[in-house]
């Protein structure tokens, strides 16, 4: 009997391949949105340190100059940090939407990879009945050559 052969199995391939494509952009999302967040956290820092550093100053006096550059760079932190929280929910959505693609492209490939199981068990099968058929053949010709031997 010929070897087994999937029929779909260049779909198989194809389907493979794309989610391999749709992974990795899931992981590229998902790189920029911690990069995202790591920056959020290093400002949020930054500006806890200014916020001291404001506190203290003012304690030991500071000129109004100082004081108004010192605000303005904890305003310019405030201001990054909310554009920074905005381009967090957009990569936070953009990797769950990417994420449902990975999940179906699974799917996809998951149905391929059942149907091959379910063909090739159908193949094992018609393989067992085809030697079983031959062996059959083989006891049934010797059954009758021993009888016409006789």
């Amino acid at each position: 009997m010929k070897r087994f052969e999937f029929s779909l199995r260049r779909m198989l391939s194809y389907k493979e391949q794309a989610k391999g494509l749709e992974k990795n952009k899931l992981a590229q999302l998902m790189a920029k949105k911690h990069e995202l967040e790591d920056l959020v956290e290093s400002l949020k820092l930054e500006s806890i340190k200014l916020s001291n550093k404001i506190l203290k100053v003012t304690q030991s006096g500071v000129s109004s100059i100082e004081l108004s550059n010192y605000n303005f760079q904890l305003q310019n932190n405030r201001m990054y940090l909310k554009q920074l929280a905005d381009e967090l929910y957009t990569a936070s959505l953009a990797v769950e939407e990417q994420l449902k693609v990975v999940i179906v492209a699974t799917q996809e490939v998951e149905g391929l990879e059942k149907l091959k199981e379910k063909q090739y068990e159908e193949y094992l099968y018609e393989d067992m009945k085809a030697q079983d058929l031959v062996v059959s053949e083989f006891v049934s010709s010797k059954l009758a050559r021993e009888k016409n031997s006789n």
